[in-house]
Formats: C-alpha cells, sequence, structure tokens
C-alpha cells in the first residue's frame, strides 16, 4: 500500500503541472484530494491493515494528502496570477 501511496503522490503532482484554470484546477482536486479520489480510497481500506502496517500506512497516506493539498495551493496561487 506504500507503494500504491507513492504511485498516487506522484501521479497527482505531475497532472498538477498542466492545470492552466480554475476549472482545471478544481477537476484535479476533486480527481486527487476528492471524496472518492484514490488517496481517499485509500483511506477506507486502512480496516484491512494489520495492526503492524497501520501507523507507518496512515503517517504516508497523510504525507501525501499534504504534500497535495500544498500542490494544490501553491498552483492556484500561480494559475491567479
Amino acid at each position: 500500500m506504500l507503494e500504491k501511496l507513492n504511485e498516487i503522490q506522484a501521479a497527482g503532482l505531475e497532472a498538477l503541472k498542466s492545470v492552466k484554470d480554475d476549472e482545471a484546477l478544481q477537476a484535479w482536486r476533486v480527481a486527487n484530494v476528492g471524496r472518492s479520489s484514490p488517496l481517499m480510497m485509500l483511506f477506507k481500506e486502512f480496516g484491512k491493515l494489520t495492526k503492524e502496517e497501520r501507523p507507518a500506512v496512515g503517517k504516508r497516506a497523510n504525507e501525501v494528502k499534504v504534500a497535495l493539498e500544498a500542490a494544490l495551493t501553491e498552483r492556484a496561487d500561480l494559475v491567479k496570477e
């Protein structure tokens, strides 16, 4: 699951590079950090993890979410300019 989180982060950041307007920005937000995004779907699968796996996977999932949200904020500032 850690590898999947790394893939989600890399794909999200790569896709964000091509965002040029507010409409595309909102579409990216929904696709990458919205309720039915792959990242949020992984959060729902935490119950399937062993007790030992949960802390590491949870920490990494939160790091990915924070990184994607920070990149979104940064890109939104660029789009506004």
